[in-house]
């Protein structure tokens, strides 16, 4: 069993906390239980849940109908995958900034010596 950490800004806000709060009751379920079998499976859960993006990125796919959302995320120190942030993808291809803000995110968090 992997631990899920999610990361939070020096304001002790969390970015993945903003976008779940903006879901669907369905798609916040869908992205929670997704999330549950990140904790259970870690890198062996492939596509089509996750994915690698570039850099030691990755994102969790949630499907439900015509909404596709993704979650950011990276693998840290052994077991610990650290949750960046989230969104709904409107384009067929991760936009850049998201993957830009996603590295962003984990330098801030490793910065501060993962104590975000």
């Amino acid at each position: 069993m992997y631990s899920i950490d999610f990361f939070r800004r020096p304001n002790g806000t969390a970015p993945f906390d903003d976008y779940l709060e903006g879901l669907t009751p369905k798609m916040q379920a869908k992205t929670l239980r997704s999330l549950q079998l990140l904790r259970e499976f870690g890198p062996k859960l492939r596509e089509p849940n996750t994915k690698p993006l570039e850099d030691g990125i990755f994102e969790m796919r949630t499907v439900l109908g015509s909404d596709t959302g993704r979650t950011l995320f990276f693998f840290f120190a052994g077991h610990n995958i650290v949750v960046t942030h989230g969104f709904i993808k409107k384009t067929r291809k991760t936009p850049r900034e998201e993957i830009e803000r996603a590295k962003e995110y984990r330098k801030t968090y490793l910065s501060a010596g993962s104590t975000s």
